[in-house]
């Protein structure tokens, strides 16, 4: 969804994808940054065409970004005006419409959405549309299947039983817990086959109780996420 803590980073990210592009060998200027440097490299990173998986180079490669409907306007007005303009990308970028459903899918990764009400559900929204007609109050959570196992991604959600379509056969959820009161998540996951729970957006109000409630429901699945997490699926 388009709340700024979701996607105020899409232009950095964009731009540091362009930046990716040029010779990693040497320095434009004596004092920039090497592009070869291993804290540069490994802060963002795509599968090398030796990968399993991984896609041979093209002479311009495309992007694809997939984002809800009532944003894909808004964000092409938005690029060239932080000088991110098509003629000025070393790529193809694409803005896709989020689909209910199977949303994407390249043979290797496959991601299904399912509308939640975060900002539906939000009274203060409700006008919006009339002031401004492209808002359709769109709201996703995510399955992401790869290698047969299955990732939920909760995004912002009013209450977790709209999780419920997508939990059948998932291995990890990470799921917020800013937006409901988090006790629920103990007796949410208790009885469900799911092998790891990874909490994530936690408010300042709510660093506190997050250790005190995984103590609490001593279920060694749950774990609060960090900068820098990474989680093998396998």
């Amino acid at each position: 969804h388009m709340h700024p803590d979701h996607v105020s980073g899409l232009a950095a990210l964009l731009s540091s994808v362009s930046l990716l592009g040029r010779s990693s060998g040497r320095r434009l200027r004596p004092w920039s940054i090497h592009r070869n440097a291993p804290w540069y490299r490994n802060a963002l990173t795509f599968p090398s065409s030796d990968e399993p998986g991984g896609q041979v180079p093209e002479a311009r490669p495309h992007v694809t970004i997939v984002l809800p409907s009532e944003a894909i306007e808004p964000i092409r007005t938005y690029l060239p005006a932080v000088y991110l303009a098509p003629s000025r990308l070393p790529y193809d970028l694409d803005l896709k419409a989020v689909e209910e459903g199977p949303t994407y899918d390249d043979g290797l990764v496959c991601v299904t959405a399912i509308p939640n009400t975060h900002l539906s559900a939000n009274f203060s929204y409700e006008r919006l549309p009339e002031k401004y007609p492209h808002m359709a109050l769109e709201s996703y959570s995510y399955k992401v299947e790869a290698d047969g196992r299955q990732v939920i991604f909760s995004g912002d959600i009013s209450t977790l039983d709209e999780l419920n379509p997508l939990m059948d056969g998932t291995d990890t959820l990470i799921v917020e817990v800013a937006h409901y009161d988090p006790a629920d998540i103990g007796p949410f996951v208790r009885d469900l086959p799911v092998k790891r729970v990874v909490l994530t957006h936690i408010h300042p109000g709510l660093e506190d109780r997050m250790p005190a409630l995984i103590e609490e429901w001593a279920d060694p699945r749950i774990q609060i996420a960090y900068d820098g997490l990474r989680i093998p699926l396998g």
